[in-house]
């Protein structure tokens, strides 16, 4: 019963970590974290002057007929016929709404073991709810209970959704992962610690090289093993420190980088809040510092990359600089076109681009823009939840 405790309380913190991630106070000995840390307190403080001192968190004031809009698609199926909407922000609103929506049918976080064999796995977000579980049960050393639910993941993605070939892909990559953290165990029962060692390296490989896990995960997998590397070290097992310290090296590079990126949706907020309330200098230099972070800690090919340039270039639009932010979703669009899958922001991006193209009477192209954003949802639409 008191391991039982143990395994759910963990579980809980893995997933309370996991919902609070995007909004974690970074402060005292953490600001040493991310070097652009004092650089962007400096732009937050003195947005919050131009804003009323509205916290980080505050929920926006968005004029009513703005705040009664619900996100209804990734696309406006027939932009001649609508109703005219305020300048070019209608897909920029539904995006913040998207976001806002409860979720229905998300399990608990903490699934009970007996629970996953009957578990409905027919919705998109029913699996990635599942999939939360799945991940918390490994963080907890519980590697049968997350393998199972994984192979469930798994079934339930070959069955329903086909087409999306990157999770897949990635439900079986996690199923191998936790296969070797079993062998591991095995191992350490048997006190063959340089074996699970080893095994235990090839877990840290893999939880590097597998791109569609996130960063609050990838912190949530490591820190056990670096727990157990040092227990293994006192086994005299010199294989042990050298795969500890590189596990302890990438926890930190992880928490630095989350640190980096928390700071950068802090800026993607106050800018927001800026633009809602006409302050476009003081949100654009937001919006670039949040830009200039994300560059350089996930990459210029990133989709959360990318969706700073379609804020930037909405923002140009918003004051007139027309061909300012033609340029800038042109540009854009060019990289998110050469992704995989570059999810909403990329429909989100088209949908306000298009809206922008329809204010400057370029109704050719803007139809151009309309359709792309309809094509990419109809490919994709296999893999959307019912």
């Amino acid at each position: 019963m008191q391991n039982k405790f143990k395994v759910l309380r963990a579980l809980t913190l893995f997933c309370a970590g996991l919902l609070w991630t995007s909004s974690i106070e970074v402060c005292g000995h953490e600001k040493s974290l991310c070097p652009d840390l004092p650089k962007s307190e400096q732009l937050l403080n003195e947005g919050q002057k131009y804003t009323g001192g509205r916290p980080y968190g505050a929920r926006l004031q968005l004029p009513e007929v703005i705040r009664e809009v619900r996100f209804i698609g990734p696309f406006i199926d027939n932009p001649k016929n609508q109703t005219q909407k305020p300048k070019s922000r209608s897909g920029f609103y539904r995006r913040v709404n998207q976001f806002t929506q409860v979720r229905s049918d998300y399990y608990p976080c903490v699934l009970q073991v007996h629970q996953i064999d009957n578990l409905p796995l027919t919705t998109t977000n029913q699996i990635d709810s599942a999939e939360v579980s799945a991940r918390a049960y490994e963080a907890a050393t519980e590697y049968n209970a997350a393998k199972q639910l994984y192979q469930r993941i798994l079934s339930a993605r070959v069955n329903a959704f086909p087409v999306n070939k990157v999770a897949i892909d990635s439900t079986i990559e996690d199923i191998a992962r936790v296969g070797l953290c079993q062998s591991a165990q095995v191992y350490e029962d048997k006190k063959e610690y340089a074996k699970a060692v080893s095994l235990y390296g090839q877990v840290l490989q893999a939880i590097t090289s597998q791109r569609k896990i996130d960063l609050a995960t990838r912190i949530s997998l490591i820190a056990p093993i670096v727990s157990k590397l040092e227990s293994f070290q006192a086994h005299h097992i010199e294989e042990a420190k050298a795969i500890r310290l590189q596990a302890q090296h990438l926890h930190d590079s992880y928490k630095r980088t989350l640190a980096c990126i928390d700071m950068a949706g802090r800026l993607d907020h106050c800018a927001l809040k800026l633009e809602c309330d006409g302050m476009y200098t003081m949100a654009e230099k937001s919006y670039k510092q949040s830009l200039e972070i994300k560059e350089n800690n996930l990459g210029k090919h990133d989709p959360d990359t990318l969706s700073v340039y379609g804020d930037l270039a909405r923002l140009c639009a918003e004051q007139g600089r027309y061909s300012e932010a033609q340029n800038i979703y042109e540009q854009a669009l060019a990289v998110y076109r050469k992704l995989p899958n570059p999810g909403n922001s990329y429909t989100s991006m088209l949908e306000n681009y298009g809206d922008m193209l329809n204010h400057i009477n370029q109704t050719s192209k803007a139809d151009q823009i309309y359709s792309e954003a309809k094509a990419f949802h109809t490919k994709f639409s296999a893999s959307s939840e019912h």
